[in-house]
This record gives structure tokens, C-alpha cells and sequence, in this order.
């Protein structure tokens, strides 16, 4: 008879748990029983109803919590957890092991394997499981039963940081500045706890890092199962049917990645290939020729292994955002070249973006639209004045009167012409604007939202930018195909105006301030993979080397 796997002897012993109930009532579990709650049930976010009749001795877990490595805020919650339930237990019931615990257990074995986490995985827990599950609970008495309640309890705590919060603890060490969302552990424990059912507890995590945590199952299951084809020899001898080749690999490719019909594949038409390929384009942010051109074959050859990282480090990067973020928002993904705009949490219409070159990162940060400029005159930042202007200067006396640029001394205006420019090398005493017009690299439209960095959305005057793929070229900022849309969007939405005076508005050609009513949140993130609103898989090129570092401080040199 073939050795049974650990799990399936865990879930054996917890499905045979018949006799757990009169063998488990000992005098001390009815006292407690008895006895009037020193602390009852919150109502608000903790469930009332009794889910065991077995009680922890609080005596004990206070003894286990102080030995210990937990942190005190871990220690705090948990027994604020049990003194809420009036220290019953939350995993064993009735019985049997809870459908709370089946679901823990098997979202919690994932997540092993899945990380290399010295500090998630208690031997204990697991040598008590597995001795429970080979000499049977009807042998236990009430001590390892407490002892397996209490540290099923701490592994969902540290598993709950790690899985709804994320593995790293300082996103802003690796350039990510949107604070993390606290989580309320005791209330999600409970949460899980008063599960009826296998599959019912939902993980208090956003709608992208849900889709995508159920692609990296599709893409893990693919690759256990071998079927991913070896990329045929691109340039073989003569004589060798290097095309017929191809043609296989690249229609059992489509078929595998879910862009071709199960039902196309063995005779598929050209034009389902062409369908095929110009969705597989459409996912990773490439031109949807419908032909099998270079760049695409390139992406279909990423392999498998690689393919699953990316979608890793995509989820680390998604527990850090908000569980639900309501409401009308922008949301600026860097590697997408891509602004969404939302209506109650939908998104309703998108725009081609411009992003800070390699040596000007786009940063990642949280802000709110507070104001939209017309005709917006610029204010150089310093660095760009010592790299480019100062430069541009002392080569051409007349540099600043062909782009349109004025110096000014505090307020003031100064002659440019008398101010001896070769003196100074790193920082000069004065601030330099462009003028609005066609050199004015804001366009005609800046919308400002204060933050450090110095980073705002604005218009182009050099439309041609939009239309290559990889589009990296600005300082820093974020240039928009259209901004006139989102404009005319904002103005009407948050500042009252109509459409006849948002277009005498923006038929003017002075600078003009506009407030809005209601501040526009936008949210400017960093991900690579990501499941879209048609619950497709896009993947995209990491374009700032940030998937590297990131996967390096979640799993160290293991991944490499």
C-alpha cells in the first residue's frame, strides 16, 4: 500500500474526527463553559456564535505567547483574538477540524511553496500534525489539542503579514511610496474562523492581486505538467523543415498561452492564427499585426520559470496596494505607458503616456489632482537647469530667447544678457520659466498635484513620442496623448464649468489657473503582470530593472 502524502493524512485525521467531542469534555472546558464572559463577543466585526465547545486554558496560551519569538503586537493580537471569543477554539469544532482550517491549511501549504520564508514554517506545528494524524485524535488528550490550536493560531498571524500585507516590510527602500494599508489581524482571524463552508473565506486583498494569484496557479500547474514546447532551432541546416517546425511550436504556443481555440489547433486557418497572435500582441504591449514578427516571437520564447517570477514579484507589489480603492480615481502604470481613468471604481476610458527616462525614473507615489493650468508657463527644476540649460547657455548666447525662457530673481525679472553664465558650473542664483507656446514641453494643459518629487501630468508638444513602444523619455513627469480629455473630464466633473467655457477656456493662450471642487486621487504604480478587465494576462517589459531587485529581496540569491 502506497505511503500517503503528509497533507492527505492531515485532512484524513480531520475528516475522522468523530469521537473529538466526548473525548475532549473535560471538567475544566465545561467550568469555562459556565462561566460568565469576562469579555464578550464583539458584535461589531466579531461573530456571536459559539463555534466549539473547547476552550483554551488562557493560563496557557499566556505561557506559549511568552516563549515565543512573536513581536508584541503579534502577542497583543492574538490574545485579543481569544478574549473575544471567550477563548474558544477557532480551529477544532464540532468534532472535526473546522472548513476554516481546511481552507487556512491549503492556502497556507501554497504560500510555503510558493516562498523560501525561514520564519513562516513551525516544525512543531507540523510534527503535531503529523502525529495527531497517525495515532488518531481519539488518543489526544486535551494539552495537544491545545497546543495545535495555538499554533494553528500563530501560523495564520505571520502567514496573514506576509500573504494580505506583503513579504517586504519598507516598499519605500525599493522606490515604492504609497504606504501600506494596516490590516486588522484579530478581525481577519475571525473572519476566517466563522467559514460554513471550504472555499468561503475570501483573502482581504485587491481584485488584480486575486486574478492574478489564480494565473500563477494556471501558469505553475503548466509548468509541472511539461507541456510547454521547447522553442524549435530558428536557423536550421539546409534541407530541414524549419518552417513546418515553427508552425507547430508557435500554434501550440497560442493554444497553451489561452489565445487559440482548442478547437483551431490542429486545423487552424490562417486567419485564426492571425486572431490568435494579435491577442497574445495585445497582452504584451505590441503592435497587433497578426504577424509573427520578431519582437513577438521574442516574448513568446520568455520562458515559463521566468514567466512565473514576474507574476511573483507582481503579487508583492499588489499586497502593498489599498484591499478596495472606491470612488473616481486615475491610475498611472509605469511599464504599460498607460494612464486609466475611473468612474466608480470602473474603468471607463485610458491614454497613451510618456515616462521618465532611465536616468529620470518615474517614481511610484500616491497623490491628488488639485489644480489643472492652462497654457502653463514651466519653472525648470535645478537639476535640469545645471544638466541642460546651463550648458545650452554658455554654448549659445541666445539659447534662452529661442526656447522662450525668461530669468527671474525672486519675482523679479532679469536681463539675461548681462548675467556672466560662465561663472558658475553646479547651482546659479536665479529660476528660469519657459513661456507658454509651441516649445513649452507641458503643452498646453498641467495638472498639478503637490508632492515631493516634482512630478506632475501634462501635455506634449511632441506628439510623434506616443507612437513608440517603449516610450521613456521625459525627466520625470508624465506626459499624456490626451490631456485635453481628461481636461475637459475633470473640469466638468469637479470644477461645475460647461463645454462652451472648457473650450473658450482652452482657446486661450495666458495662463490660467483652474481649482477643483473635489481633488482627483491618482495612484502611479509599478506592475509588470497584471490580469485586465477582460480577465486577461498582460505581461510587460520591466522597464526601470525594478522586478529584478524586488525578486532578489523577497527570495534572496535562491531565485537567481
Amino acid at each position: 500500500m502506497k505511503k500517503q502524502s503528509f497533507v492527505r493524512r492531515v485532512f484524513r485525521f480531520c475528516f475522522g474526527f468523530l469521537v473529538l467531542l466526548s473525548a475532549c469534555q473535560s471538567e475544566k472546558a465545561d467550568r469555562l463553559a459556565e462561566a460568565p464572559p469576562a469579555n464578550p463577543p464583539d458584535s461589531i466585526y466579531f461573530s456571536e456564535e459559539k463555534f466549539s465547545l473547547l476552550s483554551l486554558d488562557s493560563n496557557r496560551l499566556f505561557r506559549f505567547l511568552d516563549s515565543s519569538a512573536e513581536p508584541p503586537s503579534g502577542k497583543k493580537a492574538l490574545i485579543t483574538f481569544y478574549r473575544k471569543r471567550n477563548f474558544q477554539f477557532a480551529w477544532l469544532e464540532k468534532g472535526s477540524i473546522s472548513p476554516a482550517a481546511q481552507d487556512f491549511f491549503l492556502q497556507y501549504r501554497g504560500f510555503l511553496s510558493d516562498y523560501s520564508d525561514t520564519l513562516l514554517p513551525d516544525p512543531v506545528l507540523d510534527s503535531l500534525l503529523y502525529q495527531l494524524a497517525s495515532d488518531g485524535f481519539e488518543k489526544q488528550g486535551q494539552g495537544p489539542l491545545e497546543e495545535l490550536e495555538m499554533r494553528l493560531s500563530l501560523a495564520f498571524l505571520r502567514y496573514a503579514r506576509k500573504e494580505f500585507t506583503g513579504l517586504i516590510d519598507r516598499p519605500e527602500l525599493l522606490n515604492w511610496h504609497i504606504p501600506k494599508y494596516k490590516k486588522n489581524y484579530p478581525a481577519l482571524l475571525d473572519s476566517l474562523a466563522a467559514g460554513k463552508r471550504p472555499g468561503n473565506f475570501m483573502e482581504p486583498v485587491n481584485a488584480y492581486y486575486t486574478s492574478l494569484k489564480a494565473a500563477l496557479g494556471q501558469y505553475k500547474r503548466l509548468e509541472q505538467s511539461g507541456q510547454w514546447p521547447k522553442v524549435p532551432d530558428w536557423n536550421p541546416p539546409p534541407g530541414a523543415k524549419s518552417m513546418d517546425l515553427r508552425a507547430v511550436w508557435l500554434k501550440k504556443c497560442l493554444l497553451l498561452a489561452g489565445d487559440l481555440r482548442p478547437a483551431d489547433t490542429l486545423t487552424a486557418t490562417d486567419s485564426a492564427v492571425a486572431g490568435a497572435l494579435r491577442s497574445f500582441q495585445n497582452r504584451m504591449g505590441l503592435p497587433e499585426t497578426g504577424q509573427a514578427d520578431q519582437a513577438t516571437i521574442e516574448q513568446m520564447r520568455v520562458p515559463l520559470r521566468k514567466r512565473l517570477r514576474q507574476i511573483m514579484v507582481n503579487l508583492e507589489r499588489m499586497r502593498w496596494l489599498p484591499e478596495k480603492i472606491k470612488g473616481d480615481f486615475l491610475l498611472v502604470n509605469i511599464p504599460e505607458f498607460t494612464l486609466h481613468v475611473f468612474r466608480d471604481g470602473n474603468p471607463i476610458w485610458d491614454s497613451k503616456l510618456v515616462v521618465g527616462k532611465q536616468a529620470s525614473k518615474t517614481q511610484i507615489f500616491r497623490g491628488k489632482i488639485s489644480h489643472i493650468i492652462l497654457n502653463p508657463i514651466w519653472s525648470l527644476p535645478p537639476g535640469i537647469i545645471k544638466k541642460e540649460i546651463l550648458p545650452g547657455i554658455k554654448k549659445h548666447p541666445d539659447y534662452l530667447r529661442r526656447h522662450h525662457m525668461q530669468v527671474f530673481s525672486g519675482s523679479s525679472r532679469v536681463n539675461a544678457a548681462r548675467i556672466n553664465w560662465h561663472r558658475y558650473t553646479n547651482r546659479i542664483p536665479y529660476s528660469i520659466r519657459q513661456m507658454p507656446g509651441p516649445d513649452n514641453p507641458l503643452g498646453r494643459i498641467k495638472f498639478l498635484f503637490p508632492n515631493s518629487f516634482w512630478i506632475f501630468l501634462h501635455d506634449s508638444n511632441e506628439p510623434w513620442f506616443f507612437d513608440a513602444r517603449k516610450r521613456t523619455f521625459s525627466h520625470g513627469c508624465i506626459r499624456m496623448e490626451k490631456a485635453e480629455q481628461l481636461a475637459e473630464y475633470l473640469l466638468k466633473k469637479n470644477a461645475g464649468m460647461t463645454d462652451m467655457q472648457i473650450r473658450k477656456a482652452l482657446g486661450g493662450k495666458k495662463e490660467a489657473y483652474y481649482k477643483l471642487r473635489k481633488q482627483e486621487p491618482v495612484y502611479i504604480i509599478y506592475l509588470t503582470a497584471w490580469v485586465d478587465e477582460r480577465g486577461k494576462l498582460n505581461f510587460r517589459p520591466d522597464v526601470y530593472g525594478r522586478d529584478a531587485l524586488l525578486y532578489k529581496a523577497v527570495f534572496g540569491n535562491s531565485g537567481e
